[in-house]
């Protein structure tokens, strides 16, 4: 078992992690819209009035499903304010970064598993992903979580 400071340092580094994983997703989310995300909202919609009404068969949607992203969204849906529709999607993109750290920290331990985590956390362009209402930043943080639980 870890001593008190020990502990405390590693709580520390935690908190740290989570705060720098999470502000740059969640802070300012309205800023701004992309040309699909009107749809991806209007898909999420169509899925839970279908889901609802039990039209099993409608639940596909094209251009692809999409379902875990209008799954988590859907919670949100009926808000008028982006920044609140995109909050579920930006809080699943940080967990989804918090464990694929604990895999990698079971696989190659913890400093390397810190640090990659820092890097999925400050990486420009995956910032930028998880602040969009859209699949694809969930989409790769799911195949590098199924890569290491693999």
């Amino acid at each position: 078992m870890p001593s008190m400071p020990r502990l405390l340092l590693r709580l520390f580094l935690l908190a740290a992690l989570a705060a720098v994983i999470l502000l740059p997703r969640a802070h300012d989310l309205d800023t701004f819209l992309t040309a699909d995300e009107k749809q991806w909202a209007a898909n999420t919609g169509n899925f839970l009035r279908r889901l609802s009404f039990g039209e099993w068969d409608l639940l596909l949607q094209l251009p692809h499903p999409g379902v875990t992203t209008q799954w988590i969204g859907a919670p949100t849906i009926f808000s008028a304010s982006w920044a609140v529709k995109k909050l579920p999607l930006a809080l699943a993109g940080s967990l989804l970064i918090g464990a694929v750290a604990y895999v990698f920290a079971r696989l190659w331990g913890r400093r390397s598993a810190f640090l990659l985590a820092l890097l999925l956390a400050l990486n420009p362009v995956r910032v930028a992903h998880t602040r969009v209402y859209a699949m694809d930043a969930l989409l790769a943080l799911f195949v590098l979580l199924s890569l290491g639980l693999f």
